[in-house]
């Protein structure tokens, strides 16, 4: 049985729109298997994109207030790019805008093999994503294996593709000659169109995978190949994790004669998922994928547009979302020509987001305040989203004796004392601890204040002004305790008591 989950129905809708291509030797002049390679290994070039999503509602489906703000900003949300610029495999650029509720927000995106870095329209300062392991750089000798690694593949890439052109079932494609405009230009192309429905795509993969299962022989040759190029680089990267698998290695009809019963295996249990008279796949019936290419004489994809309808199985108790429409195009120019990817100016400083390190995480609050709080972006996150309101809800102890580790509780001053870092950073302030001077820095992006306390004292700095507190902050059992009231009245949230429950709003 197909499992009764979209996901699995957005897979197979993908997974179809990639092996369709070398479903036919050659249509209307073009070579499907080259189109197919070249297309795979092209390394540089310049074009365009656009994608919108939309979610489909079932009919008489009301929704909630909040379900229809979601449906519109989601329904109205579009990205372009203008302009990509890929160098080679690792340094891409792009600038383009990102659309939602008729509001456009430019950015620009630079990667490389070390960071991606991005300037979104409003910014202070670009955005810098390294791409590292938690301790640093990928290593040179891995780097190099990698690059090894790449080159081989791409050199076997035809043999793949000529052993799913073999195995796939026959696909109608239509073509005809056209003349499109590409980068202002008027350029002679071959146009492909492709149409199948949900479960015609189901068919061609079922189709797929019994081909392969019958002709044992192809498929373990293919994984010879594969055998003979990833070996190596595994063997050579020494990897200790891969210490008890590599001596199974050094024999390879050993290792293929272990591994081949597996793949079968999987392969037989998933033919056998796509249940073609399953209900499940009967209703993908109503699913549908329009694919047009506009194909060069040198067996290049210059332009295409995709059209993707998705219906979600319907089952008892769902929601009123019943699909989802995906709409997208591009042009290429330049492929396999020298371009210059453009980086972006970084001189004026980054904000640095460091996901291996906690320690240089950077929270949702540091984030917006990256932003001017008069920008596109920072008034839609705000006002059309609404992803600054917060609403946090804390038990308080009615006293000291009855609270826990990391529980507010009522003092003998009678103020209610909140543990620092749990509450404050659900409502996305940075809590900073300096154990030498028994100091907490506690920043909060959103309304530009900063508070520095001392364990045991009762006096605060808010923005270098010195205040005083309520009541002294309080360290015990490895949390900090400063008093609620002088916190949400200095950071603007609202409180709100209900017995022994406390609720902090930001608004």
């Amino acid at each position: 049985m197909l499992k009764k989950s979209y996901k699995q129905v957005m897979s197979v809708l993908l997974a179809a729109m990639l092996v369709i291509l070398a479903g036919c030797q050659s249509i209307a002049g073009v070579d499907l298997s080259k189109l197919v390679a070249n297309n795979m290994t092209a390394v540089s070039g310049e074009g365009d994109m656009s994608l919108a999503v939309e979610l489909v509602t079932a009919a008489g489906y009301k929704p909630s207030g909040e379900e229809a703000a979601i449906l519109a900003i989601i329904n109205s949300t579009k990205i372009t790019i203008d302009n990509m610029k890929s160098e080679d495999s690792t340094h891409v650029s792009m600038t383009g805008k990102l659309t939602i509720k008729d509001k456009d927000i430019p950015f620009k995106l630079f990667s490389t093999d070390k960071s991606i870095t991005i300037h979104m329209d409003g910014a202070k300062k670009p955005i810098v994503m390294p791409l590292e392991t938690a301790n640093g750089a990928i290593s040179t000798e891995l780097t190099k294996s990698l690059i090894g690694l790449d080159k081989k593949a791409e050199a076997l890439l035809p043999t793949v593709v000529q052993y799913f052109v073999k195995q796939l079932p026959d696909v109608k494609i239509d073509s005809s000659k056209v003349s499109e405009k590409i980068n202002g230009q008027s350029v002679p192309l071959t146009k492909l169109h492709i149409e199948l429905s949900g479960s015609d795509l189901v068919k061609l993969l079922k189709g797929l995978l019994d081909n392969i299962i019958k002709d044992e022989a192809g498929l373990k040759g293919l994984i010879g190949q594969l055998f003979d190029i990833v070996v190596p680089i595994l063997k050579e990267n020494n990897d200790p994790s891969m210490a008890m698998i590599l001596p199974f290695l050094d024999d390879k009809e050993l290792a293929l004669s272990m591994v081949l019963p597996v793949i079968m295996d999987s392969l037989k249990k998933m033919s056998a998922s796509f249940d073609l008279n399953d209900p499940q796949v009967q209703q993908l019936k109503d699913s549908t994928l329009k694919l047009d290419l506009y194909v060069d004489s040198d067996s290049y994809i210059r332009k295409t547009a995709v059209d993707l309808n998705v219906v979600f199985p319907q089952v008892a108790g769902s929601s009123g979302i019943k699909g989802m429409k995906v709409t997208a195009s591009n042009s290429m120019w330049n492929i396999n020509k020298p371009v210059k990817a453009e980086p972006i100016d970084v001189s004026g400083g980054t904000l640095k987001i460091n996901t291996g390190d906690p320690e240089q995480s950077v929270s949702f609050g540091k984030l917006m305040g990256n932003f001017d709080k008069n920008s596109t972006f920072y008034k839609l996150i705000k006002d059309d989203l609404k992803l600054l309101n917060k609403n946090v809800q804390i038990h308080v102890a009615k006293n000291t004796a009855e609270s826990v580790i990391g529980q507010a509780y009522v003092n003998e001053e009678q103020y209610t004392m909140a543990p620092t870092r749990l509450l404050l950073e659900q409502l996305d302030a940075d809590v900073k601890w300096n154990g030498e001077k028994h100091e907490i820095t506690v920043v909060d992006y959103i309304s530009d204040t900063t508070i520095v306390m001392h364990v045991g004292s009762n006096k605060a700095t808010v923005n270098g002004a010195e205040k005083e507190m309520q009541s002294a902050v309080v360290s015990k059992d490895g949390y900090s305790y400063v008093p609620l009231r002088f916190i949400a009245l200095e950071f603007g949230f609202d409180i709100n008591y209900d017995a022994n429950v406390v609720t902090v709003t930001r608004k």
